[in-house]
C-alpha cells in the first residue's frame, strides 16, 4: 500500500454563503483554493448556533465555540447555553456561590455589584442574565444593586448601546422599591475599559478598577447622559466610549467597599481574565491597585480551569467525556493533542508544555504499525467504549479519505 500524507485542514473564519455584500471570500484572487476545492475532498461544517452548543439557531458563532466545538469532537452545552440552563432550573440559585454572596450582603447591609458586557450578544454574555441575577438577589434580600456596564458595539450593531441601557434601567426601575435600589454605577466601552485580553493592555484593566471600584473618572448623571455626551464629543462607537463614573451631588453612586461581593456576569473567560486576577489575587502586581477592598469576587463561570481563575464562580463547566486524544491518550501507540479544550490563547503555550512534560504533546507513530494493525487497535477502543462507537457511526466519513477507514469498516463485518 502506498504510504500518503493526509492533511486535514479546518478554515478558520472562513465563511461561505452565496450573498455578494461583503463577501470577501467569494470575491478575493484565490486560484490555489479553488484549485484545492475542485481536485480534494471537502465540506462545510455549521460553526453557529445549536450545531456548536449555543442556545438557538439565532446566536452567531465565534471564536471560542467553534474550536471548543472542534476541540472535544462533539457537541454540549456553551456558556450561553450552560448559564441559560442553570438559570432554568434554578441550579444557579441553589450554589453555595451564590448564597454566599447574596447572605454576605445581606449581614453586611452592603451592595451586589455585577460588572460585564451590557447586551444580548450571546458571544461574552446576555444582558437576560444579569436581569435574572438583580430578580433573584433582591428575593434573597439584597437591598442595594449594582451595575457596571460594559458597551458592546461589537457583538451587536456598532450604535446599540442606549438600546440595553434603557432595557436595563427600565427593568431595575420595575424592582425598585422602600426595601431594594438598583442602578447602574458606571461604566464604558468594551475596547477600552476592563475587558483586556492575553495580558496586552494593563492600562486598561488598570481603568476599569479605577473606574468600578474608586469611582474615578468623568461624572454623569446617568448613563444615558455619558453615551449621548461622548458619541457628540469624540464621534466613536460604542466599542470605544471613554469610562464614565454615574454621580450624585458630586459623589459617585456606586464605588466598590469592603463587605461588598462582586459578580462578573459575562461567561466567556478569554475578556474576564485579567479583572478577575485584580479581585482574586492577593499578590497581585500587574498595576498599583491602589485601595483594594474586602470583597467576595465570584465569576459567571471558571474562566480558567488550569489557574482557578476565578476561585469562586457561579455556573459549573460541562463534564465532557470520551473526546478522541483522551481516548489515545490512554494508549499512546499514536496521539494528537492541538490545544486543551477551552485553554485562552494565553494559557496555550504553558498547557502546551505541561503536555510535551507528560509526553503527549506530539503526533506518536510507532514505527512498526501498519494500517492493519492500527484497526485493531482502534476496533479494540470501540469494544471498550460504546459511547464513542455510536458517535462515530452517527457521523460517518465521507469521500473515502483514507485505507485505514475502509479497513475499520470492513474489519467490523468480518467481526460481526
Amino acid at each position: 500500500m502506498n504510504k500518503k500524507p493526509i492533511v486535514l485542514v479546518v478554515m478558520d473564519g472562513v465563511g461561505k454563503t452565496d450573498k455578494d455584500l461583503g463577501n470577501m471570500v467569494m470575491h478575493a484572487y484565490t486560484p490555489t483554493l479553488d484549485e484545492m476545492m475542485r481536485t480534494c475532498p471537502n465540506n462545510t461544517i455549521q460553526a453557529h448556533g445549536t450545531a456548536v452548543g449555543l442556545p438557538s439557531d439565532e446566536d452567531m458563532g465565534n471564536s471560542e465555540v467553534g474550536h471548543n466545538a472542534l476541540g472535544c469532537g462533539q457537541i454540549y452545552a456553551q456558556g450561553a447555553k450552560l448559564v441559560n440552563e442553570s438559570i432554568e432550573s434554578g441550579k444557579l440559585f441553589e450554589s453555595a456561590t451564590w448564597k454566599a454572596l447574596t447572605s454576605r450582603c445581606v449581614a453586611n447591609k452592603s451592595t451586589l455589584h455585577f460588572i460585564g458586557l451590557l447586551s444580548d450578544g450571546n458571544v461574552h454574555s446576555n444582558i437576560s442574565h444579569l436581569k435574572a441575577l438583580i430578580a433573584n438577589a433582591k428575593k434573597q434580600g439584597v437591598a442595594n444593586v449594582r451595575v457596571h456596564a460594559l458597551l458592546d458595539g461589537r457583538d451587536v450593531p456598532a450604535t446599540s448601546a442606549l438600546q440595553y441601557v434603557d432595557d436595563i434601567e427600565a427593568f431595575m426601575a420595575s424592582l425598585n422599591d422602600d426595601t431594594f435600589h438598583a442602578c447602574i454605577a458606571s461604566g464604558g466601552g468594551r475596547m477600552k475599559v476592563t475587558m483586556d485580553r492575553y495580558q496586552a493592555n494593563w492600562p486598561m484593566v488598570k481603568l476599569g478598577w479605577e473606574t468600578h471600584v474608586h469611582g474615578v473618572g468623568r461624572q454623569f448623571a446617568s448613563a444615558r447622559d455619558a453615551v449621548e455626551t461622548y458619541r457628540n464629543e469624540e464621534n466613536v462607537i460604542d466599542q470605544d466610549l471613554p469610562a464614565f463614573v454615574i454621580a450624585k451631588d458630586g459623589k459617585p453612586v456606586g464605588t466598590i467597599e469592603d463587605g461588598d461581593s462582586v459578580v462578573l456576569f459575562n461567561f466567556r473567560g478569554d475578556r474576564a481574565l485579567e479583572i478577575s486576577m485584580a479581585f482574586d489575587d492577593a499578590d497581585f502586581t500587574a498595576f498599583d491597585r491602589g485601595r483594594v477592598p474586602d470583597v467576595m469576587y465570584a465569576g459567571m463561570l471558571q474562566y480558567d480551569g488550569d489557574l482557578h481563575i476565578p476561585k469562586n464562580f457561579l455556573v459549573a463547566p460541562p463534564a465532557i467525556h470520551n473526546t478522541l486524544s483522551e481516548l489515545l491518550a490512554l494508549h499512546k501507540p499514536m496521539l494528537l493533542v492541538p490545544y486543551p479544550l477551552g485553554a485562552s490563547r494565553g494559557d496555550q503555550i504553558e498547557n502546551a508544555k505541561s503536555y510535551q512534560r507528560q509526553g503527549l504533546a506530539h503526533v506518536l507513530m510507532q514505527e512498526d504499525m501498519t494500517p492493519e494493525t492500527l484497526t485493531q487497535y482502534l476496533l479494540e477502543l470501540l469494544s471498550q467504549r460504546q459511547e464513542l462507537a455510536r458517535t462515530l457511526e452517527a457521523y460517518p466519513v465521507k469521500d473515502g479519505t483514507d485505507a485505514v477507514l475502509e479497513l475499520i469498516e470492513q474489519a467490523q463485518k468480518e467481526k460481526k
